[in-house]
């Protein structure tokens, strides 16, 4: 075969015409999605089975040692209403141990595993691990949307791995809960370069779509009753300003009629919640986030049992200023106050603007606003 035949087969032509379907086609850019897929999944069970040794194995026994009992605060609700920014608020906090990113201990990922703990803790470690830790190691830790902006993570896989296993067979967990301390404590003594350095009362993680299941949450606390679960409530309006104009658009963003479905069902999902668990769950408005955050965030503090701190007013990973994950510009070391001005995404409903106001009755707001309408 000449190089112009391979190249005409290469890129789909007809060696007979040279007018058969261009690289462009449906059935290519099909082809290329899957193999993208494929190949995402080769590297994700690449990662996860075929880890690194420890580049610092001194460290296992001393990580294995320093295994701290917290409970556990999730930050969720549906996509694009600001868990994430609430996370990064939360991120330079000297109480808080926050997870890097989204927290992903189960598939999909607004399950709750159920562990099987026979099993060895070098198989429980390898269904625990994350891979977007391992990625964020190798390249760079990266959350925003429209920034090609990474942050320095060193995190030493190998090395979490090693203190895991040893922290397990050391102290014979018999509750996943036991099992949940020894990862996150591992997982932070594993993060060389975290710079958050106080006494901790709790671990913190963000995890959208998380608080949407009924089942999930209820597994969650079954494992920390003493966990706090936080949720952002936003306006449908506003909200499908961000959801539709999201540049790595999914499925369910696809049109604004299945995108205001997905929303009402969070809605739902948060008067749920709140009504099941009125002291250990919180849910705050995306409008006194951004427009009031001072006031907000010392309402969460007060929920959490964490003291003040400047840190909570400023968007953060590893305590270092970060950019915001924005569907529209992003910004960097501030709240962006300006998306409250943006213009909506679809004129509400009065059925979806009646369940928003049913689902602000569930939220606690600061004094300083509530008897202003939300916007």
């Amino acid at each position: 075969m000449d190089g112009r035949a391979g190249k005409r087969l290469r890129t789909g032509e007809s060696r007979a015409s040279g007018n058969g379907p261009c690289a462009t086609s449906p059935e290519k850019a099909m082809l290329r999605t899957q193999i993208r897929i494929a190949t995402r999944r080769v590297r994700i069970t690449r990662d996860r089975w075929l880890l690194p040794a420890a580049r610092n194995p001194h460290l296992a026994d001393e990580v294995s040692r320093s295994i701290l009992p917290l409970p556990l605060i999730m930050v969720s609700q549906i996509q694009r209403s600001g868990g994430t920014l609430m996370s990064q608020l939360l991120d330079g906090h000297p109480e808080l141990r926050v997870f890097p990113g989204e927290l992903h201990l189960a598939k999909p990922k607004d399950s709750w595993p159920r562990l099987r703990m026979w099993l060895p803790p070098a198989i429980l470690f390898r269904q625990l691990v994350d891979h977007r830790c391992i990625e964020y190691a190798r390249i760079g830790y990266q959350k925003a949307i429209l920034s090609d902006e990474k942050l320095p993570f060193d995190y030493d896989v190998g090395l979490h791995c090693a203190a895991f296993c040893k922290a397990m067979e050391r102290t014979k967990p018999t509750t996943q809960r036991q099992v949940f301390d020894i990862y996150f404590s591992t997982f932070f003594g594993a993060w060389l370069n975290h710079r958050n350095h106080g006494r901790p009362k709790f671990f913190c993680a963000f995890a959208a779509d998380f608080a949407i299941p009924q089942a999930t949450v209820a597994a969650f606390f079954a494992d920390y009753p003493d966990g706090k679960l936080v949720s952002v409530l936003r306006d449908p309006a506003s909200w499908t300003a961000s959801a539709l104009n999201k540049t790595t658009s999914k499925r369910k963003f696809a049109t604004a009629a299945r995108a205001i479905a997905y929303w009402r069902r969070s809605a739902q999902a948060l008067i749920r919640n709140k009504m099941a668990r009125p002291d250990t769950v919180l849910i705050i408005t995306f409008s006194d986030l951004i427009g009031h955050t001072s006031d907000t965030i010392r309402t969460v503090a007060s929920f959490l049992g964490i003291s003040f701190s400047d840190s909570l007013l400023v968007p953060t990973f590893n305590s270092e200023p970060v950019q915001s994950n924005s569907s529209f510009s992003a910004v960097k070391g501030f709240v962006d106050k300006s998306v409250l001005d943006r213009p909506p995404g679809i004129t509400s409903d009065p059925g979806d603007e009646a369940l928003f106001q049913q689902a602000l009755a569930h939220c606690t707001r600061p004094a300083a606003v509530q008897a202003q309408p939300d916007a």
